[in-house]
C-alpha cells in the first residue's frame, strides 16, 4: 500500500500594511484602515507610523476606529503617513447615518498621499468610496475637533493628496431640481470635511458628532466646530472630487468657532470632468449622472 501525505496552504490577506518607529509592535498588517487606526490608538505603533495600502479594504460601517489625537488614549505618534503601495487600491465603506469612511478626530501630523509609495508625482493611485445609500447624509474623509482642553481640538498639519474622493450622491437623489434645498439629503454630503463635536467632553465612538442636519447654513448643520478649534497647515491638492453635494467644506458655527491659517486648497478637479453643455445649476441633463452638486468648495 502506498501511503501520501497531503498539505493545503491557507493564504491570510493582508491589505493595511503598518510600520512604526516605536511600540509594543513595530510592523503588523489589518484588514482594514480603521483596524489600523485602533492599534495605534491602543499605543501598539508608536513614534513615526506609515501606512501602506497594499490591497483594496471594506470599512466597518461604523467607523469605530477613527484615529485619534497622541496623547488621547494610548495614542503616542510623532507622525502618520498613508499611501498605497500597489496602484489602483480602494478604501471604501457604506458609513451609517452622518458618518465618514475615514475620520480623523483631532488628530495632527496626518498625511494622506494617494501616489505610488508615497511618491512625488500626480498620478492618484488611492480612491476613497463611499457606497451606502444616496440619501444617507454622510461625508469621504472627515477631519473632526472637539471642546478646548480636550487634546481633541486641533486637527493640525493635516495632508490629503493625490486621491481620488467619490461620494455617493447619483442619479435621482442627487441630479435633479431640489439639490440646492435644504431639505436635500445631498447638500449635506461631502468629500472632505472639516468640522467638530460640539457636544463631546469624551473621547468615546459613539460621542463623535454625526452630521445629521441639512441647510445652507453651516451653523445648521450638525457637526460644527465648538468654540477655541483649530485646523492649520492644511493641503488639499491634486484630489478628484465627485458624486458628493459639497465637495470641500469648512464647518464652524455662528461663533466663528474654527480657526483656520495656512490653508492650501490647489489642483484639485472637483465635480464631473465630462464638460457640461448646460452650465445652468442644477444640472438635470441625465448625461450627467455624477457631479459635485451644491457647492465645490
Amino acid at each position: 500500500m502506498l501511503c501520501f501525505a497531503a498539505s493545503m496552504s491557507v493564504a491570510v490577506s493582508a491589505q493595511v500594511d503598518v510600520t512604526a518607529s516605536a511600540g509594543s509592535s513595530t510592523s503588523q498588517s489589518y484588514s482594514t484602515l480603521s483596524a489600523a487606526f485602533g492599534a495605534i490608538n491602543a499605543g501598539t505603533h508608536q513614534g513615526i507610523i506609515t501606512i501602506g495600502i497594499s490591497a483594496n479594504t471594506t470599512e466597518p460601517a461604523n467607523t469605530s476606529d477613527t484615529l485619534y489625537s497622541s496623547s488621547v488614549l494610548s495614542c503616542n505618534y510623532t507622525s502618520v503617513a498613508i499611501y498605497p503601495t500597489v496602484s489602483g487600491v480602494t478604501i471604501s465603506g457604506s458609513p451609517s447615518l452622518g458618518r465618514g469612511v475615514v475620520e480623523l478626530f483631532g488628530a495632527d501630523n496626518v498625511t494622506i498621499n494617494g501616489n505610488l509609495n508615497n511618491g512625488s508625482g500626480s498620478g492618484r493611485d488611492l480612491t476613497f468610496l463611499c457606497t451606502t445609500t444616496n440619501t444617507i447624509v454622510c461625508g469621504v474623509i472627515r477631519l473632526i475637533t472637539a471642546p478646548t482642553g480636550t487634546f481633541l481640538s486641533t486637527c493640525n498639519n493635516i495632508t490629503v493628496k493625490n486621491c481620488v474622493i467619490t461620494g455617493n450622491v447619483t442619479g435621482v437623489a442627487g441630479n435633479n431640481s431640489t439639490v440646492t434645498a435644504s431639505s436635500s439629503s445631498a447638500w449635506c454630503n461631502y468629500g472632505i470635511m472639516i468640522g467638530g463635536d460640539s457636544s463631546s467632553t469624551s473621547v468615546a465612538a459613539t460621542k463623535i458628532a454625526r452630521i445629521t442636519g441639512a441647510g445652507q447654513s453651516m451653523s445648521s448643520v450638525a457637526g460644527s466646530a465648538p468654540v477655541d478649534c483649530n485646523a492649520d497647515n492644511l493641503l488639499f491638492d491634486n484630489n478628484k472630487i465627485n458624486q458628493v453635494g459639497r465637495g470641500i467644506s469648512f464647518h464652524g458655527n455662528a461663533n466663528n468657532s474654527l480657526a483656520s491659517s495656512s490653508v492650501t486648497i490647489t489642483n484639485n478637479v472637483i465635480g464631473s470632468d465630462v464638460l457640461l453643455s448646460d452650465f445652468t445649476p442644477p444640472v438635470t441633463n441625465a448625461q450627467y449622472a455624477t457631479t459635485v452638486y451644491a457647492k465645490g468648495i
